[in-house]
């Protein structure tokens, strides 16, 4: 059955955009007197395996109207694109300089088990940081232990533990940051998201609360709103007013989609209290050197979200299906994620372990294949 999706995928779905497409550039716009202004470029680059190598980050300069180099990130990928090594560079004196680096390793499933972060320090890498990822027996990320490097001991250090409660269908229910405390030898709370899912397992709404006093308090809520094709297009954040018990506008967030579903602009805002309106604050602009891709709708649209996403993606095909398979590709038709025999309405999809970029998502049922195109930021 892989091998009837993949090309599929290739010869009817994708053409150019599944087999050789990919995302472009990101242009963000900061709005000044009443108008939007340039603030950053991002190009991206690619190997002949359509792995991502770079992306080329560009600041503008108001001066002279010009974009000006900024910093680098390169990758270096393994055979299969995962990515081994990840370096940031700063553009200093007419040439980029070494700043962080992130080295990965991962498990037999193919998920990351390490990062290593360094930092370039009079001119050799020093450790930094180490995140070690846990998942369960379904794969679903449960944990990951940050931990610092101690110069003095030449020792890792406990940081951070980040948790995972995830629903049956692997969409995350509580995620739940700590942080260590040396004095007592223990994680302390400090933040913990909880999530909730509309009808269609795409994300409701999203609460932060803080540890306060020994209690969670409420922080901010982001609600999650969707068109008729199931696409996100408003994010509504509001903060908890600690003296009235009550949430209060503060933001939102405006996405502009394209027809197969992928962001377009996306617009953040923010709540003006004397006007009671929201302000225009940044604005991303994405392109891509694909047309689209053509969806095969056989009873209906594929409904995605969050699309972009950090990571995990709710699908639904609009009906119940039954002993179905359901794959996540990169831009090369390689296979990242494969699961058989999947019954229900919707479906969760984690791609929070892989580079930011363009993937496709491909569910088959018998002959009938729908498919849907997603950005991990």
């Amino acid at each position: 059955m892989k091998k009837t999706i993949t090309t599929f995928l290739c010869t009817v779905l994708f053409f150019d955009a599944f087999c050789g497409g990919r995302l472009s550039t990101l242009t963000s716009q900061s709005w000044v007197s009443g108008a939007w202004q340039n603030e950053s470029f991002v190009t991206y680059t690619y190997d002949a395996n359509n792995y991502l190598i770079s992306n080329n980050n560009q600041a503008w300069n108001t001066a002279s109207s010009t974009w000006q180099n900024a910093s680098l990130f390169t990758y270096t990928n393994n055979p299969n694109g995962t990515v081994n090594n990840y370096l940031e560079q700063t553009w200093t004196s007419g040439s980029y300089v070494n700043d962080l680096q992130y080295s990965y390793t991962y498990n037999t499933a193919g998920k990351i088990a390490t990062q290593i972060g360094q930092t370039w320090t009079s001119g050799s890498w020093v450790n930094s940081s180490l995140s070690t990822s846990t998942y369960d027996a379904n794969n679903y990320l449960i944990s990951v232990n940050g931990q610092s490097w101690n110069t003095a001991g030449s020792t890792w250090q406990n940081a951070t533990l980040a948790t995972y409660t995830n629903n049956p269908d692997g969409t995350v229910n509580v995620f739940l940051e700590q942080t260590w405390n040396a004095a007592t030898s223990s994680y302390v709370n400090l933040l913990q998201y909880i999530y909730t899912y509309n009808t269609a397992s795409q994300i409701a709404a999203v609460t932060t609360q803080t540890w306060t006093s020994g209690a969670w308090q409420n922080s901010s809520m982001q609600t999650y709103s969707y068109d008729g094709n199931g696409y996100l297009i408003n994010i509504n954040i509001q903060s908890w007013n600690t003296t009235t018990s009550s949430w209060q506008q503060a933001g939102q967030d405006v996405y502009t989609n394209n027809a197969d579903g992928t962001v377009n602009t996306f617009v953040e805002q923010t709540w003006n209290t004397s006007t009671s309106s929201y302000d225009n604050l940044l604005k991303y602009i994405y392109t891509y050197n694909t047309t689209g891709i053509n969806e095969l709708a056989v009873t209906g649209p594929v409904r995605v979200s969050p699309n972009p996403s950090k990571g995990v993606f709710a699908i639904s095909t609009g009906q119940s299906l039954s002993n179905a398979s359901i794959r996540a590709y990169d831009l090369t038709g390689r296979v990242l994620i494969e699961k058989e025999n999947q019954s229900g309405l919707t479906f969760a999809l984690d791609l929070s372990e892989q580079s930011a970029g363009l993937y496709f998502i491909a569910i088959q049922q018998d002959e009938n294949v729908w498919s849907a195109k997603v950005v991990k930021e």
